[in-house]
Parts: structure tokens; sequence; C-alpha cells
């Protein structure tokens, strides 16, 4: 066996020297000194050939890994062109982090452009949209949220998309909350718009609010479904997100602007008119559900004028809302009929319906808003037939957002009037 000095590398750690048996005060043997012999590395690392330092010529050497640096070796001696060594000494981990590449983010991106974005209403703006992301960190940050959330749905045994989904969500609130301290201006009013869309989205497909919500007892006036609608994002947001949208479309009010004219088309008329066509009344709905809301004020409201503000505001709440649920359930009847000109005509109608559905939130009014907040059972009648219409209506893979949404919130809500004896007020599944 040679004896001498051995040099090993150890998981990237500086080269470690280990003694030969000559190298032991006991086993050497006294003579003359002989000069180490000395070899020129002719087929070193560019690394090393650059930085002056004698090379190894392993790959990757020992210098490149002390170094971190990417190990490159010559084609031959005559150093005829740059090959890339497939190894790279530097940790993978630390790569990505000094980077920047984070490819969860990357398949996010990917998947949203690929996949979710034909799910999405408004397909008019999405194309102009997506460029911007690479721009703006807080659209960016709703898409990559958006995403996650979608992947989520997809595949639930997957923790790592709900975990992203939550984080993102946070940093994308966050700096769209940043973005709305400056003025909506003319350059800045689509970007929001969009990003307010992508939120909404969010918000109807998130329900974690309502987990756990077997571990909270139903007890009168103060049941668990009042706690979960008070953490509800879309109850919660749906307000904010229509005073940015109304702020928005008033600054862009006479421009030829995309997002305007896709803005400001209503579904409601479509609808409506396809009902009438099929010979139907769109508003026979309309009585039930007013019925609904003539229960008196409670009892703390002792001022007369106070009561009949109130009175007028909650009726015009109610009438609006009364008035989209209508049309909403000559839908239900008409998919429970077995008439081809009606599911023809619910086919058409498909994507009107979706958006329908999707800014039926935002067009609750305040009033209705906090009525619901309270549990009030009229407000909560009105919410239950609403979720009842989407889980029926909304079967396609493009609603992907409201099915969970549709399940969960409309049985919570039987079981809070259940509890409180209001049961029979809902009627039939196809009313």
């Amino acid at each position: 066996m040679p004896q001498g000095t051995y040099l090993f590398i150890v998981n990237g750690e500086a080269p470690v020297e280990a003694a030969g048996p000559d190298s032991d005060p006991a086993c050497r043997v006294e003579g003359p000194a002989r000069k180490r012999p000395h070899f020129k590395s002719r087929r070193g690392c560019l690394a090393c050939k650059r930085r002056r330092v004698k090379c190894d010529e392993q790959s990757p050497c020992s210098n490149c890994l002390k170094r971190h640096e990417r190990c490159i070796h010559s084609k031959g001696a005559g150093g005829g062109g740059i090959e890339p060594n497939p190894r790279i000494s530097q940790p993978p981990s630390e790569l990505a982090a000094s980077s920047g590449i984070n490819l969860l983010h990357l398949e996010l991106f990917s998947h949203f452009q690929r996949d979710l974005v034909n799910t999405l209403a408004f397909s008019e703006i999405w194309e102009r949209v997506l460029p911007w992301s690479f721009q703006e960190p807080y659209i960016m940050c709703t898409v990559l949220c958006l995403a996650a959330t979608h992947l989520s749905t997809l595949r639930p045994q997957d923790p790592r998309y709900s975990d992203a989904a939550t984080q993102l969500l946070g940093k994308s609130v966050y700096l769209f909350n940043e973005k709305l301290s400056s003025p909506i201006t003319v350059r800045n009013s689509e970007a929001l718009i969009s990003v307010c869309i992508l939120m909404h989205y969010v918000s109807w497909s998130r329900t974690e609010f309502v987990e756990n919500h077997e571990r909270y007892p139903y007890r009168k006036g103060n049941s668990s479904l009042t706690m979960h609608l008070s953490n509800d994002p879309l109850l919660q947001l749906s307000f904010g997100v229509q005073a940015i949208l109304c702020e928005a479309y008033r600054i862009l009010g006479g421009s030829d602007s995309v997002f305007l004219t896709t803005g400001l088309y209503s579904p409601i008329y479509a609808i409506e008119e396809a009902i009438v066509q099929q010979g139907e009344d769109p508003w026979k709905f309309v009585e039930h559900f007013i019925s609904i809301s003539g229960d008196p004020l409670p009892a703390h409201s002792t001022s007369v004028s106070s009561r009949c503000t109130l009175l007028k505001t909650q009726e015009v709440a109610f009438e609006a809302v009364a008035k989209r649920l209508s049309l909403l359930f000559c839908l239900v009847s008409m998919s429970a009929s077995a008439s081809p000109s009606a599911l023809q005509t619910l086919i058409r109608l498909e994507l009107d319906v979706e958006r329908c559905f999707f800014s039926f939130p935002v067009h609750y009014s305040g009033a209705f808003r906090e009525l619901a907040l309270q549990g009030d059972p009229r407000a909560l009648i009105m919410l239950c037939y609403f979720y009842r219409a989407a889980r029926i209506l909304l079967t396609s893979p493009r609603t992907w957002w409201a099915r969970q949404r549709s399940r969960v919130i409309e049985s919570l809500i039987l079981q809070d009037l259940a509890s409180r004896g209001l049961g029979t007020c809902i009627l039939g599944e196809r009313f």
C-alpha cells in the first residue's frame, strides 16, 4: 500500500487530511529530506484556472465544493469548448434560496395560466392581467393564492396547497391593503378591479371557518352559526369589494376599458328574458320571499321614527334579494322539468347563471348583511334558499368555487333554523 497523506472530501466541507503510516512519529524513519513531487494540473476546472489555484481534477473538485461554486471542466486538454458537469457542488436548497426561485410558486402560476383561468368568469380580462402580475406583487400573490386554493380542492390529500393558500392569502391581503392606502386612479383602477374579482373567488371557495362547527352547541339567540358567519370572508369582504368596484368603475366611466364594459354587464336581463320565453313569470316567487321579511322589529327599537326608517331600509334590502332569488328559483324549477327546451335554455344561460351567483353577495345591501351577521331568521332563510339554489344549479366543473360552500352553509343554516323551531319555513328541495 502506498504510504503518505490521503485527501478526503466529506459532505462538501473543507478537505480533511488523514495520516498515513509514515506520518506517525513512531513509524517515521529518519533519512534525508526529500522534495515532494509536483504535478501540474492540465485538466483542472475553469474556476480554479480563473483563480490560478491548483485543481485536484475531481468532479466536482475540492475547491469548488469548499467555495460552493459550479464546477465546469474543459473538453480534453486542448480546452476546445465548455461542458457543464451534471453535478452541482451547491446543495439544491441553498441554490433555490440564493436565486429566489420557489418551485411551488412556479407550479401554481403554471396551473393558473393553463387550467384555472378557463374556469373563471370575465374571460375578457385575464389575458391582460397575467403580465401585470410580474410587475405588481399584490397581483401575483392573489393569482398564486387562488391557484393554490383550486389545487387544494382537487388534491385535498396534499396539505402543501392548502398551507400555501393560507400563507399567500395573508400576504395578498397585506399587500392589497397597502395598495389601497393610495388613491384609486385611472392607472391602477383596472388592476384593482382584477384583484377584487380574484379575492372574491378566494372568499367564495374558503370554508375553513366552519370546519369545527360541531364543537359549538346550538342555543337560541347565541348559535354557532352567528359566530361562524361573523368569520365568513364572503360576508365580511364583499362590502369592501363592492366599494372598491364602485369607485373604480366611476373613475373609468366614459372610457372604452374592457374592465368597465365587462363589469357593467348584468346577467339578470338575459335570465329574465329567457324565463319569459319559457312562458314563466320570473317574479312569481317574490311574494313568498317578501312575506318572510314581515316579522316585527325587536322590542328594543323604541323610537317611532327609527322604527319606520329601519322598516323601510329592511323592506328595500329584502325586496332586492327576493327579486334575485325569484329568478334563481325559476331556473331551479326549469332544471327539474323534463322539457328539452328548458334544459337547452339552462345550457345556453350557464355563464350568465354562474355570474349571477358569483356577484350575488356583492349586491347585498349593508342592511341585509348586518341582519345575516346578527342571526336574523328572515335573512338566514333567504341565505339558505340562495345556497340551495347554488347547490342545485352550479354543477359544472367551472363552478368548483361554489360547491363546498353551498353544501356546508345550507346545512348549517338548516340546523340553526331547526334549533329555533323554524325548519318548516324552508320549503321542499325543488321548491
